[in-house]
């Protein structure tokens, strides 16, 4: 072989060997922050305090005089862990798109029981109404939305629309906690079937029981129970495993959705995909359509 091309045949090979070693070095994926947008107000409020654990409420309000419609996140975590955090990026990035945002931590399984966490999460509707002149919301205009366990009571918090039983003993009690939109994320919306063989850890954590000793503690939280006319445009994304947990029409509530099979749970959690009735118009295919 020509000295000068075996030369250049092993340097080739050096610098493919060296490519394909930094290419396997870099991470698939990088971690995101939470960073306050420029010229935007970061606010932090204590909504309530219960056995010395405060219900935090953090909320991402847009510079300029408009109103502007609002989205409450629900963190997932299996209804055990904290994940507010986690979270923020994804509202940041929303906020920089022309919405009020804010994350609520409500309270945990291992604080307290279902339906405290439910009470929570319409506390932080009903305190984002009241104080809407403030943070420049348009009250008409407020939307839920949550992964995992935070898609879980995200759809419960939708289903329960105008329920006075599910409204819990926090602030503004006078104030409606209905939202005009709803966004699941890889959540559970049948916690019967979800539990019936067997009840998870997580779900006897947050109920403090199984479904073999109360049945109908799990029908109260499931959302695919209670699907109703004055409940919430609702979108869903979920893989496969949850596609029989769809929300049906039942009483005249249209209330299918599309998934998509491939989708991951983590995946789930931030690619939501409309419900029928939001693709059915075209103003309607975004979350700003419907809210």
């Amino acid at each position: 072989m020509n000295p000068f091309l075996q030369v250049v045949l092993v340097a080739t090979v050096m610098i493919s060997a060296a490519s394909a070693g930094d290419a396997a070095a870099a991470p698939k994926f990088k971690s995101v922050k939470p960073q306050t947008p420029e010229g935007f107000k970061l606010e932090e409020v204590t909504l309530a305090t219960y056995d010395g654990a405060p219900v935090m409420l953090t909320i991402y309000v847009p510079p300029g005089d408009a109103l502007y419609p609002a989205i409450l996140d629900i963190h997932g975590g299996g209804w055990k862990d904290r994940q507010v955090e986690n979270d923020k990026p994804m509202m940041e990035r929303l906020a920089q798109r022309g919405f009020v945002t804010a994350l609520v931590a409500y309270r945990l399984s291992g604080t307290a029981k279902y339906p405290a966490a439910l009470n929570d999460c319409k506390s932080a509707v009903r305190y984002l109404r009241a104080n809407a002149a403030k943070y420049k919301i348009d009250p008409e205009r407020i939307g839920v939305m949550g992964g995992s366990a935070g898609g879980h009571l995200s759809g419960l918090l939708a289903m329960t629309n105008g329920k006075p039983e599910f409204e819990g003993d926090g602030p503004h009690r006078e104030t409606s906690s209905s939202v005009k939109a709803c966004i699941v994320m890889a959540a559970t919306m049948d916690l019967m079937a979800a539990n019936k063989t067997k009840t998870g850890e997580g779900s006897i954590a947050f109920f403090g029981t199984t479904f073999a000793e109360k049945p109908d503690l799990f029908k109260d939280a499931s959302p695919i129970a209670r699907p109703r006319r004055r409940a919430a445009s609702d979108f869903y994304r979920r893989r496969k495993r949850f596609a029989e947990n769809r929300p049906r029409r039942d009483a005249g509530e249209t209330q299918s959705a599309e998934h998509r099979n491939r989708s991951a749970h983590a995946q789930g959690c931030t690619a939501p995909v409309l419900d029928e009735p939001a693709v059915a118009r075209p103003d309607r295919r975004s979350l700003r359509g419907v809210l």
